[in-house]
């Protein structure tokens, strides 16, 4: 990462990481053979421009993106009877741009589009050999995505208080998404056409180091805008048109609250109390456009509590904390209705060196 400073409010930055995972598989039927490896390397870079102006009221952020995917895969040719290399190296390109006008020093509005692109994952592309089959014609997600949003800060005294607000669009192509089989099989595909709509707000307070809170929500309706399968341009409208994406939560929220006081229990000791809940309303299992009411499958509504007690001494240096996840013992479940675990406890012993 570099950032060089082109004059005053002026700055140009540049950047790049390069990401390379690699697994193997090995099949037992495939008597005498080596594994299977499958390998996936990204190149991201990303250069971008900021512009400040009115006094630094108002930030301009203009950024091109390089998206670079290698895969290579082994794979054993029965016909040829011996293990063949596929390799291949595409380029994608994003680019966008962010602005955030400052009305005051506590408030303001922000605004940003940008063409992105979401590489896959080796777990998408290659599987797991057991409960997720591999999709070696997964493609990248690509996306045009609009956020427009506000937020507003301000402290009185030893009060703190922000919140914030923001509505997005998103038109994805090549939408990455699970697909599930009657078997419970999972593999990922690409949907072609997915439109996401939504909001997302959170507030925040804070007291004197001794009371802070969190509360934030978020809806987001994502629909399979793909009228006709297989890129036909007419014929008979898919089955799916217009329907939520399954597997994937549409409205959900967070609660946080910490209490917590200094040297209540002798000097330098903090002894803190935190509380949290997590909400996700129920969603589909299933595409709803393949079942009738009655065998349709929901993941049912969740509403998750957490509590967690802790103490710290020597300003910090020793510290163990009690938690309890899921205090209610309710059903949980992920986003294909595997239940999770129930009520845990927890501890926790933490030394700082010195």
């Amino acid at each position: 990462n570099a950032t060089y400073k082109l004059a005053e409010n002026h700055t140009l930055n540049l950047n790049y990481s390069f990401d390379q995972t690699k697994n193997e598989t090995y099949n037992s039927l495939v008597a005498g053979k080596d594994s299977l490896p499958g390998k996936i390397g990204k190149h991201l870079g990303g250069l971008s421009y900021q512009v400040e102006l009115f006094d630094k009221r108002w930030t301009n952020t203009f950024m091109g993106k390089y998206y670079g995917l290698q895969l290579s895969k082994l794979q054993y040719d029965y016909d040829l009877l011996k293990q063949v290399l596929q390799s291949s190296f595409k380029s994608y390109y994003g680019y966008g741009l962010a602005s955030v006008f400052k009305i005051t020093s506590g408030a303001g509005v922000k605004a940003s589009f940008e063409h992105t692109y979401r590489l896959q994952q080796i777990s998408e592309v290659f599987g797991d050999s057991y409960q997720v089959s591999n999709n070696l014609g997964l493609d990248p997600e690509s996306s045009d995505n609009i956020n427009l949003g506000g937020f507003y800060g301000k402290k009185i005294a030893a009060h703190e208080f922000y919140a914030e607000a923001a509505g997005f669009y998103r038109s994805a192509k090549g939408f990455i998404y699970g697909s599930q089989s009657d078997n419970n099989q999972l593999q990922y595909k690409n949907l072609a056409d997915v439109l996401i709509r939504g909001g997302e707000a959170e507030i925040r307070y804070s007291y004197n180091k001794l009371l802070n809170a969190v509360v934030n929500v978020t809806y987001q309706n994502a629909t399979d805008n793909t009228r006709y399968p297989n890129g036909a341009g007419s014929g008979t409208v898919s089955a799916t048109y217009k329907d939520k994406i399954p597997n994937q939560p549409w409205l959900y929220g967070n609660a946080e609250l910490g209490i917590g006081k200094n040297n209540l229990l002798g000097k330098d000791t903090r002894i803190q109390f935190d509380w949290s809940s997590q909400y996700t309303h129920w969603y589909y299992r299933s595409w709803e456009g393949f079942a009738t009411q009655n065998s349709l499958v929901t993941i049912p509504t969740q509403f998750i509590h957490n509590a967690m007690l802790s103490y710290a001494m020597q300003q910090n240096r020793y510290n163990v904390s009690v938690e309890c996840k899921n205090l209610t013992n309710a059903l949980a479940y992920d986003n294909f209705r595997l239940q999770k675990p129930g009520r845990a406890f927890y501890i926790k012993l933490r030394y700082f060196l010195k």
